[in-house]
């Protein structure tokens, strides 16, 4: 799961369900990002699209297996929605 914290840990963060109990939660990202979505692709890759705002702002994507790799969607701005 991907959820949106506010507040002094503001960003998103995932946490897996493994077998009746959640892991901790791990900090994807910080600031001011907002709306995460979750998909897991035909690779297994986990995906995670989601809205940042201010300066630079768009619809960002994290994709990776261990890593994280972040790439904004190309043609996104700050007024866009997820």
């Amino acid at each position: 799961m991907v959820f949106a914290r506010s507040g002094r840990r503001r960003g998103i963060e995932y946490a897996m369900l493994r077998g009746k109990r959640w892991t901790k939660p791990q900090r994807l990202t910080r600031g001011a990002d907002s709306a995460p979505a979750f998909v897991l692709d035909g690779a297994r890759a986990k995906r995670v699209i989601f809205r940042r705002s201010g300066r630079g702002g768009g619809l960002f994507a994290l994709s990776g297996l261990r890593r994280w790799r972040l790439a904004k969607v190309p043609g996104t701005g700050t007024a866009d929605r997820s």
